[in-house]
């Protein structure tokens, strides 16, 4: 048995913070969706053994403690991470052959699976024959362990060869500290103001739950040179050739709201800030109506560009900073559970800084990157974009039952040529 004694990983139990403890409570309440979020490396040259990985996430576990924690009751009955007293990386860390092409679908299988919450909440799958000359290591966390703005560190501290440049999160802090009952007060107000106008609910019968993931990848500096000839930035050029996908795509909310005169809203998780070394929640979503009804690209760009001002993200940020630092449980579970619901977005739309460095896993170059996203209870669509090196990729989670998904890369791709 591969194990690590959990006097390596802490000697003490940490509490939730108030949103970790929302995620549970919802996914409680909305079985059997899977919370996993996560990535996937894409590295170059012969896979090493299953033993080989597993020697390196045991030498990882003391730098990332959580991960050697499973979720137990403490105190009053709420939960608390603990260690474990041996962390059983047979169970956590294995590995699949497939045939040419097979990489999609072992992405697939590895975010439909349930976590076990008698073990620690995150997966590695080593994967390979998908491709000659190619291997890849999928990493999948529970989304109370970290947000998609550290579930990146949390990979490159778990995989990446020492190269000069520190990945290392340090043991997080527990839940923050409550603020002051004016602050509260201010933040809960602030807070249910962004909540308003409500989403139009979109019709329930196309979704049951099942995730399935489609990826597609461009040059870093095509979406750069977009961005500065408009005048805007990269990010508000990959959310605008999101609104031609959802012109496109049949199953997408656009399409069901259409003639209702109701915009299609986006949640684009907005970083808080803090300590990038923290496996933990660094990023709160800012809620935004995408411009769809607009059949010019440019016209949906610049309006785009106008949502996402450095104002109004400064604002959103402030307001996100002040709930997470001071909004007490009980406040917090119900905007959870309305955060996630339809009535409040109908997509999320995320972008994950990447990495700008070289980097190696055991002695094999790592060639690419693939986030991998959060798609909610009855969510049609979930976006992510994040980068390696000179390649932007951008993925799409969708809801298994819905045809036409392998498409939608490409869609995306078009939009971007199409905005040069």
């Amino acid at each position: 048995m591969s194990s690590v004694v959990a006097d390596q990983i802490s000697d003490r139990y940490l509490p939730l913070a108030p949103l970790q403890r929302a995620f549970l409570a919802y996914e409680a309440s909305h079985p059997p969706m899977s919370f996993a979020i996560g990535g996937v490396l894409l590295l170059e040259g012969a896979p090493p053994s299953i033993d080989e990985v597993r020697e390196l996430c045991r030498r990882k576990l003391p730098l990332l403690p959580q991960l050697g924690c499973r979720l137990s009751e403490g105190p009053l009955g709420q939960a608390v991470w603990v260690p474990q007293d041996e962390v059983d990386l047979t169970v956590l860390v294995t590995e699949r052959r497939t045939g040419p092409g097979g990489l999609q679908g072992a992405v697939d299988e590895l975010i439909r699976r349930p976590f076990d919450h008698a073990q620690p909440l995150w997966r590695v799958l080593l994967v390979s024959g998908y491709a000659p000359g190619e291997f890849a290591l999928i990493y999948a966390g529970h989304h109370a362990l970290h947000d998609g703005m550290s579930v990146a560190t949390t990979i490159m501290s778990t995989f990446a060869d020492p190269n000069g440049h520190d990945y290392q999160p340090r043991i997080p802090s527990a839940a923050a500290k409550k603020g002051a009952r004016s602050t509260v007060m201010r933040t809960v107000a602030r807070t249910v103001r962004g909540c308003f106008p409500l989403a139009r609910p979109l019709p329930r019968s196309k979704v049951f739950g099942e995730r399935t993931i489609h990826w597609g990848q461009i040059d870093l500096d095509h979406l750069r040179e977009i961005a500065h000839r408009h005048d805007t930035t990269a990010n508000t050029v990959y959310l605008a050739a999101v609104t031609h996908v959802l012109r496109q795509w049949p199953e997408s909310p656009w399409h069901a709201l259409r003639g209702t005169g109701s915009p299609v809203w986006a949640i684009m998780p907005l970083s808080i800030g803090g300590d990038k070394g923290k496996l933990s929640q660094r990023a709160v979503g800012f809620r935004l109506p995408l411009p769809c009804d607009d059949p010019d690209p440019l016209a949906r760009l610049t309006a785009l560009d106008a949502k996402l001002s450095r104002e109004i993200l400064g604002a959103q940020r402030s307001t996100a900073q002040s709930m997470i630092a001071g909004m007490p449980y009980r406040l917090f579970l119900p905007w959870a559970y309305h955060h996630f619901s339809d009535r409040y977005a109908h997509l999320t739309a995320t972008n994950v800084p990447g990495c700008t460095d070289e980097a190696s896993v055991l002695g094999r170059p790592i060639v690419g990157t693939v986030p991998i996203g959060f798609l909610p209870a009855r969510h049609r669509l979930g976006i992510a974009m994040t980068s390696y090196r000179d390649r932007a990729v951008v993925s799409f989670l969708t809801d298994a039952r819905l045809p036409g998904a392998a498409a939608l890369p490409d869609m995306w791709l078009d939009a971007v040529a199409e905005l040069r």
